[in-house]
């Protein structure tokens, strides 16, 4: 006989730069699953764009995204490394689109900024500028944490923060 547990799906959004950040968050949940969630009786899944949208013809593909994942998720984990994202049509970013979505939806968003040491030859000073006038907005909102080399010590869930 099958038990019905409760699902907490929980939408990854980030840039194309933080691709170990992803893993890690994979695999945080995934012990989270095997734990306190299987203790609990609750399952936590991760929902990615590349992995969780399927192809679809006939509109722009961020609103493709938001109707396939964004819109069903209960809460959103965004990190950002040295990259805003690709611009949509309403946002300067799909991150940044979805994390405002979110919020607009009153749901729970948790964002990460790296701060972990970079080439010199890797650093787009445009994107560093979007970057710092994204956190100065949301600065006294409590949205955001920083980490530095790995994403891992910041796993802790006292150090999470909701938004709402």
């Amino acid at each position: 006989m099958f038990k019905k547990m409760p699902v907490c799906r929980l939408m990854i959004s980030c840039p194309s730069d933080v691709k170990t950040e992803i893993e890690i968050i994979n695999r945080v949940v995934d012990n989270i699953n095997d734990s306190i969630g299987f203790s609990m009786n609750i399952f936590v899944k991760t929902l990615y764009w590349s992995k969780n949208v399927m192809p679809e013809a006939g509109d722009y593909p961020q609103s493709i995204i938001n109707k396939q994942i964004l819109d069903k998720s209960d809460a959103i984990i965004a990190i950002f490394g040295n990259k805003i994202g690709s611009p949509t049509q309403h946002y300067e970013s799909g991150t940044i689109e979805e994390i405002e979505l979110m919020i607009q939806k009153r749901k729970q968003v948790f964002v990460y900024f790296s701060d972990k040491p970079v080439r010199k030859s890797e650093i787009d000073m445009e994107a560093e500028a979007k970057i710092q006038a994204f956190k100065e907005k949301y600065r006294d909102r409590g949205i955001y944490v920083v980490y530095g080399l790995s994403l891992i010590h910041i796993s802790e869930p006292t150090r999470l923060r909701r938004i709402s």
